[in-house]
């Protein structure tokens, strides 16, 4: 992760919604840890309430994005281009 982006999903969003209605005062906890793991890696601590709410998935989803952007970035992007002769 290089803390300038991340890739964040509709359905943390829609999470981060459903945590709001029914537990607003963890709403907060969960998008804050979505953002610190994004820009800084870092994870909650283990007694965190975020855990309960499948925060690890999250946290793989950004990272597999994260390394899938690294590794076209140092491939040039895309596929290798075709040398057609008409």
């Amino acid at each position: 992760m290089d803390g300038n982006s991340f890739v964040m999903y509709r359905s943390y969003f829609n999470t981060y919604e459903t945590i709001k209605k029914k537990r607003p005062e963890d709403a907060q906890a969960f998008i804050d840890a979505i953002l610190t793991y994004g820009f800084t890696g870092e994870t909650p601590d283990e007694d965190s309430i975020v855990w309960l709410y499948g925060i690890e998935t999250i946290f793989a989803q950004i990272e597999a994005s994260s390394n899938r952007y690294d590794r076209a970035k140092n491939s040039n992007g895309g596929r290798p281009g075709l040398d057609i002769t008409a």
